[in-house]
């Protein structure tokens, strides 16, 4: 696959602001056929209810789990 990948986030709320643990997430080498995890930390640093409704990837090769926080 081709890097960087995207990975969509759609939600709602008033005033917030959303902070990310890491702007690249470092997979390395990883063999066809297997899988690896790594952690995202999503926060609201924003004032507001933020409701994140969905994660999804725009490459194929990888997904999100959960795909839903809802």
């Amino acid at each position: 696959p081709t890097s960087p990948d995207t990975v969509m986030i759609t939600g709602f709320g008033g005033t917030y602001g959303l902070s990310l643990s890491a702007r690249i997430v470092a997979l390395g080498n990883v063999k066809v056929g297997t899988t690896k995890d790594s952690v995202l930390a999503i926060t609201n640093s924003g004032n507001d209810t933020l409701k994140i409704t969905s994660l999804i990837s725009t490459n194929s090769a990888f997904t999100v789990r959960p795909t839903s926080l809802g």
